[in-house]
């Protein structure tokens, strides 16, 4: 059986290559093309993304709860029963998920960590033919991406207020910023038969879509596929002058109901009244950062020039315009207006109900959430990926 692993990164359209995988689910299989689902008291439960998968390996189990045993013995069995020569697995929690690197005190203790948990998920596919994909973005885009979201879900990630100042957290991220390390552990201790890391830059890209790009890096570029048009906008980033609304909203400790419902509100407004500014992180650290990138960037280069493309330093900065105090003022205004209109009393009831059935009553989450993804396939459109069938 060949596994192929799409580890991350985060934000570079892992979301979307995740949505695409689910909704073509069916048409890949009848390619003999495995993209799993688990099986919860019968009911099968779409994942969408592996990251329940990849954090188990190091016995973090999260929703549906299954142990990193029965999740490959699950995979495995499918695979074989439908006569499947492939396996996909993707989440970017493989890369940057558990262990997480705020729960050590140093770098070493963390890579020693994410170590052992490549170790343990290389035991689960031994016998197996590996081969990874990972797409990397610019160190500085990156970092400004996992400020604005760190700072966006920062009450459901973690009971600590992970995000401080840009210079804190930089201190903090930086073992995974890291990439030449981070892809070394990958190599030794996975041992993957191709290990494929592509510079996350979409005007590289076929259609300038991460997608396309995905689908013709493994081989699966000659069919008709369904494409929900739910995906097209998936994980969309809060505006600047909401990531410091939220900010200041950090500061006092809700439960994790209420900062979904915060988040929801924030979405909102970032999509309606939004400036469109994205997050700048301040100067000092982004030279630091591109120090960085440089040095690592020329190892990556020497190792994975791929196809004509190059690992580049962040062009982050080439935006200048600026996030003003009037703006500022203007989103705590909004938000303050917003927060307290009823329907976000009555999304915070929904939060609560369905955070309950989650916990007591699993099989009815499962099919409700089967039920779910039945009416967003309902909502697919056809498109077309260089050849038709």
């Amino acid at each position: 059986m060949k596994f192929i692993l799409h580890i991350g990164q985060s934000k570079t359209g892992t979301s979307s290559i995740q949505h695409f995988l689910t909704v073509n689910s069916k048409k890949l299989l009848k390619q003999g093309i495995l993209y799993p689902s688990v099986k919860i008291n019968g009911l099968t439960v779409e994942m969408v993304a592996h990251n329940a998968v990849a954090d188990s390996v190091v016995g973090v189990n999260r929703y549906p709860f299954v142990t990193a045993e029965n999740y490959f013995k699950q995979f495995i069995q499918e695979a074989t029963l439908n006569q499947c020569h492939l396996i996909i697995l993707s989440a970017e929690h493989f890369f940057q998920g558990e262990p997480r690197v705020w729960d050590f005190a140093n770098e070493d203790d963390f890579y020693e960590a994410y170590g052992n948990k490549l170790i343990k998920l290389k035991s689960y596919l031994i016998g197996h033919e590996v081969s990874v994909i990972v797409y990397l973005r610019p160190q500085l885009e990156w970092f400004a991406s996992a400020v604005a979201q760190t700072v966006r879900t920062a009450g459901l990630i973690s009971k600590n207020n992970l995000y401080q100042n840009d210079a804190q957290f930089y201190k903090l991220m930086k073992p995974i910023l890291n990439y030449p390390k981070m892809l070394d552990l990958w190599d030794s201790l996975i041992s993957p038969e191709s290990l494929e890391v592509i510079p996350y830059n979409k005007d590289t890209f076929l259609g300038m879509s991460v997608v396309a790009d995905f689908v013709e890096r493994i081989g699966i570029n000659n069919y008709k596929y369904l494409y929900s048009e739910l995906d097209l906008n998936i994980n969309q980033s809060l505006s600047a002058e909401y990531i410091e609304v939220k900010k200041v909203l950090n500061k006092v400790k809700k439960s994790k109901n209420k900062e979904r419902v915060i988040i929801s509100c924030l979405e909102f407004l970032s999509k309606e009244h939004g400036s469109g500014i994205r997050y700048h992180v301040d100067k000092k650290i982004q030279h630091e950062i591109l120090k960085l990138a440089k040095q690592d960037n020329s190892i990556l280069n020497a190792r994975f020039f791929n196809g004509g493309l190059s690992f580049l330093e962040s062009n982050h900065d080439i935006d200048k315009q600026l996030l003003t105090s009037i703006i500022k003022k203007r989103a705590f205004k909004l938000f303050k207006m917003e927060i307290c209109k009823p329907k976000y009393k009555v999304l915070f009831v929904k939060y609560v109900f369905k955070d309950l059935i989650r916990r007591k009553f699993l099989p009815l989450h499962t099919l409700l959430h089967m039920m779910k993804n039945f009416f967003q396939r309902k909502k697919s459109f056809h498109i077309w990926f260089l050849n038709k069938e």
